[in-house]
């Protein structure tokens, strides 16, 4: 059950739809990937802008307790205890919702405008009252410096300490811009193993659903673009299993001009050379019939009807004075005029079967059929479908095609049983072979056989076709097929 089942999935087609899906689905999870992991790396080296971006959002909130009049100290220590949870949002990629929550988990504290501690939390937070300045060291002094100057820009507001923490410092601005103090903070920033293991799980969540998208978008574009490959293949294939069987009209389709365009082209080439070679090997053969003919007319024929002529001539001079010596002349010349005929005869049967010259075409065959199965010791049947027209050059092709065919079934097929089916219907001579013996694979001996290689030239000389259908252990079938009207045309020329 799982052969049948994975079978289509072995063929050309599909294997290519297989690797267009897997090539995108890994390609489009490799750069989700690689973009949260890049997403991460960068939101680390810039944690410290991102904390004074969020000190910024928060510092309107404080300025109006910090510009009261005294500073409401209970309302900054109360806000300082409320955003103890105080977060910032670490952004991973381009994605909606595609952040990291980062805790300021240090200290926080809100000094006056000369850094004087207005109120402060966290553990060892300095105390209220105290100038924060001289707890410092100078890299975070001048932070704070740059945020009570009403500094702005976040790489001077910010700076890594030596023991790993991120100290920032962002201005408290009141109306019109007056600096109304800083809110100061000082946390351990980003962990990165934290950081990378949340970017990798949030791009694995991702990569679900990218992959089912790219598994149908892959499987849709790989199917139909493997199916113009497999198409374009199954043209090329069926002009190669037509050439194969000796018909070299046909050619394969292909306007593309990419490598496997250029190949069918150059076999399509190949094959009208190969065209051309059939033809002129036909010419060739028919040139050497002919001059096979001459040869025997001159040597025998020829010869005999000019003996003949030498014998009419000295009788019709003998034929006054002595006409004994007429009549030895006469007998001479009888002798030679039943020569020529034997010499005529025997070429004619070399052209044309005795039997289908004295009997016709369907006796001919079942004489033939009859006289074989009693050799052979084969039952053979023979039907006739329609009415066979006289057209000589194809009964004496069919003829000479069974003949062939059942010499090759006797041979070779093992068959207890043969039949042969003659058939004229709409224009078309078809003769049907077939017997219930061993039968062969047909695509291993295609070519090899002379007595298919004979059947296939007489059919090609016709214009018609020979169909040769076999398999181990089912017969084989013969089929010849041509037009009747086009040897009625070639008979009148």
């Amino acid at each position: 059950m799982v052969k049948p089942f994975f079978h289509p999935l072995l063929r050309l087609q599909w294997k290519l739809t297989l690797s267009y899906t897997w090539i995108t689905v890994a390609t489009l999870v490799i750069l989700t990937l690689a973009g949260y992991m890049a997403g991460s790396e960068a939101a680390a080296a810039n944690f410290s802008q991102l904390v004074i971006g969020d000190l910024k959002t928060h510092t309107s909130e404080l300025v109006p307790y910090v510009s009261a009049t005294p500073p409401d100290r209970a309302g900054m220590t109360q806000w300082l205890r409320q955003s103890e949870n105080l977060t910032t949002e670490v952004v991973l990629s381009t994605v909606p919702r595609a952040t990291y929550s980062v805790s300021l988990d240090g200290i926080t504290v809100v000094v006056d405008p000369h850094g004087v501690v207005l109120a402060s939390h966290g553990t060892g937070a300095a105390p209220v009252g105290i100038l924060l300045e001289q707890q410092l060291p100078e890299s975070a002094r001048t932070v704070l410096r740059a945020a009570l100057a009403g500094q702005t820009e976040a790489e001077r507001l910010a700076a890594s300490l030596s023991d790993g923490t991120v100290f920032a410092a962002y201005p408290l601005l009141g109306p019109y811009g007056r600096i109304e103090g800083a809110l100061v903070a000082q946390t351990s920033g980003i962990s990165q193993p934290s950081l990378l293991a949340h970017a990798l799980f949030v791009a694995l969540l991702l990569a679900i659903p990218v992959t089912i998208l790219a598994a149908v978008i892959g499987t849709i574009f790989g199917f139909f673009m493997a199916r113009g490959f497999c198409q374009r293949f199954k043209r090329l294939s069926f002009a190669v299993d037509q050439w194969g069987q000796g018909d070299f009209t046909v050619l394969a389709k292909d306007p593309s001009g990419d490598e496997l365009g250029q190949l069918t082209h150059r076999l399509n080439r190949m094959a009208g050379q190969l065209q051309a070679l059939l033809h002129d090997h036909r010419r060739l053969a028919q040139l050497e019939e002919r001059h096979r003919l001459a040869r025997d007319l001159h040597d025998s024929v020829k010869q005999q009807v000019f003996a003949i002529s030498m014998l009419v001539n000295s009788a019709k001079g003998l034929l006054r004075s002595d006409p004994d010596r007429v009549q030895i002349c006469l007998e001479e010349t009888d002798a030679y005029v039943q020569h020529a005929q034997q010499e005529l005869t025997s070429l004619v049967h070399a052209l044309r079967p005795p039997k289908l010259a004295e009997k016709g075409f369907v006796a001919a065959v079942r004489d033939l059929a009859m006289q074989w199965s009693h050799q052979s010791g084969i039952a053979t049947q023979v039907s006739v479908q329609g009415e066979l027209p006289h057209a000589v050059i194809v009964e004496e092709t069919l003829f000479r095609i069974v003949q062939e065919a059942l010499a090759s079934v006797a041979r070779h097929s093992q068959a207890t049983r043969a039949e042969i089916i003659l058939t004229f219907e709409r224009d078309t001579f078809r003769l049907c072979i077939g017997d219930n013996g061993q039968g062969f694979e047909a695509a291993r001996v295609q070519g090899k056989g002379i007595g298919l290689l004979s059947m296939q030239e007489r059919m090609r000389s016709l214009g018609g076709t020979l169909l040769v259908e076999s398999a181990p252990g089912k017969g084989t079938n013969i089929t010849a097929c041509c037009s009747a009207s086009e040897q009625k045309e070639g008979e009148k020329e």
